[in-house]
């Protein structure tokens, strides 16, 4: 940020007023988000005019109805809040299109499947059931399946038989850390429906 004069300043080799600028952004507008525009209004006041998605002062907050997301703000549908809290647009295996906040979807990438309104990674498929996201009994975080309480194995497609929890530690927690231990190892697949 360079200041030009007392009323602007140079941001990204253009002249923007002092009073719409916030941590280095005019309006929120930076390589992951599209805040909005720095305008003058009637009164010949500078103000930021906000994207659809977008509200604040700066534009800096998610309006209803949108989720902030690594600094920009995505419709609820299409962000998928996991287990550990991690937030991923489109479940991580894509990106939003289209204008908001209406006439949006998920585009997936060339690697995965649309799954509902999301994506899943291909590698979450359970192609002896029908292409089944981790077989039903789990979630696709990212390029693989984080099994439900009760199952395991790369598609969720064995069943877990005497769990018990070791040193506090619960399935479902040991399942998602890649840490299980099973007093059992062997694969219980659940059938082909």
């Amino acid at each position: 940020v360079t200041k030009v004069n007392h009323h602007l300043v140079m941001l990204n080799s253009a002249c923007v007023h002092a009073q719409c600028v916030k941590n280095g952004a005019a309006c929120n507008w930076t390589p992951k988000a599209r805040g909005g525009t720095c305008v003058q209004n009637a009164t010949g006041t500078w103000t930021c005019q906000c994207n659809p998605g977008y509200v604040g002062r700066h534009c800096d907050l998610c309006d209803k109805g949108m989720t902030a997301v690594d600094g920009a703000c995505a419709p609820h549908n299409l962000v998928k809040l996991y287990a550990n809290k991690t937030r991923l647009v489109c479940g991580g295996s894509g990106k939003i299109i289209g204008d908001a906040p209406t006439a949006l979807a998920c585009q997936c990438d060339e690697d995965a499947v649309p799954h509902g309104q999301l994506c899943a990674s291909k590698k979450c498929l359970n192609t002896r059931l029908a292409g089944s996201v981790c077989t039903g009994h789990g979630e696709c975080y990212k390029d693989a399946c984080v099994c439900a309480e009760g199952y395991h194995g790369d598609l969720c497609d064995c069943r877990v038989r005497n769990i018990r929890a070791v040193a506090g530690v619960t399935a479902s927690t040991a399942v998602f850390f890649g840490l299980l231990f099973l007093s059992a190892a062997r694969c219980h697949r659940t059938p082909a429906r």
